[in-house]
Parts: structure tokens; sequence; C-alpha cells
């Protein structure tokens, strides 16, 4: 009976995580919602380009989770699925091609959100959205939350 429980909780959690798909805020400011309308409360609001993660989808809402493991609802009009991805380490290495040994752009910080032009097995090409916009260059997938 306990292999069974386990089997079934493995199966559900798996099935969670792999129908998340990556999704960003597309307006300036979003309202990320306790339930799929406008009718519910304001949990909090979203900046553009948040990356954000889509768990369920009811009518023209989406349940969403952000990188803190908040979970909401936000209107369909508010979404993009250009995927965009969030800076969660302390530094990071914008680096000029997919190698630890290739030379560094710039120094990325916790917080810093990154539009994805492409993506390979360990790496992201990226474009930087937060000032100065537009530098482009590559990032570990281990050092970014969203993809």
């Amino acid at each position: 009976m306990k292999k069974i429980f386990i089997s079934v909780f493995l199966l559900a959690l798996l099935m969670q995580v792999s129908w998340a798909a990556p999704v960003s805020v597309s307006v300036e400011e979003a309202t990320l919602r306790t339930g799929p309308g406008e009718t519910y409360d304001t949990k909090t609001t979203l900046i553009q380009y948040t990356p954000l993660l889509v768990i369920q989808k009811e009518g023209n809402w989406y349940k969403v989770r952000d990188c803190f493991g908040t979970q909401g609802w936000v209107a369909d009009t508010d979404i993009s699925t250009t995927p965009t991805v969030m800076v969660r380490k302390a530094r990071v290495v914008l680096r000029s091609s997919p190698s630890t040994r290739s030379a560094a752009i710039q120094t990325l910080y916790n917080g810093s959100i990154l539009k994805v032009l492409k993506s390979t097995k360990s790496w992201l090409q990226v474009e930087i959205v937060d000032p100065p916009e537009g530098t482009q260059g590559w990032v570990n997938k281990r050092l970014v939350w969203g993809y």
C-alpha cells in the first residue's frame, strides 16, 4: 500500500512539473490574483518580463508560479509566450559563448531579468531586459529560474 501511495504521489508530481510551461508578463504591470477572475483579491503586482510557469488554465486565466513559489492567477491578455528567466544567484557572469572559459561580458545580479533567445542542453543565450537593455550573451541554466 505504501509503495502504491508513493508511486501515485511521484506520478502526480511529475505530471505537474512536466506540464508547467514558461511564460512572461507582457504588460508594464500585471495583477496576480487569488482566483481566475477580476473579482478575486489581488495578491501582488508583477512587472513586465517577470518569468512565470503556467500550472493550470481556466477560461482566460492562467494559474502561475513565480521564482519565489508564489502562486496566483493572471489574465491571458497580460501573458506572453516569450520566455524569460531571472538570475537567482548573488552574481552571475554573462559570457560571450556557452562555456565557463569564454570571455565575461558583464556581471548580472540576483533579480536581473533576461529574455531567452536560444537554448542548449546546459546554456541559454539571453538578452538583458533591465538597463542596459539589449546586451546579449550566455548564462548557465543552473544559475537562473524560469526555463
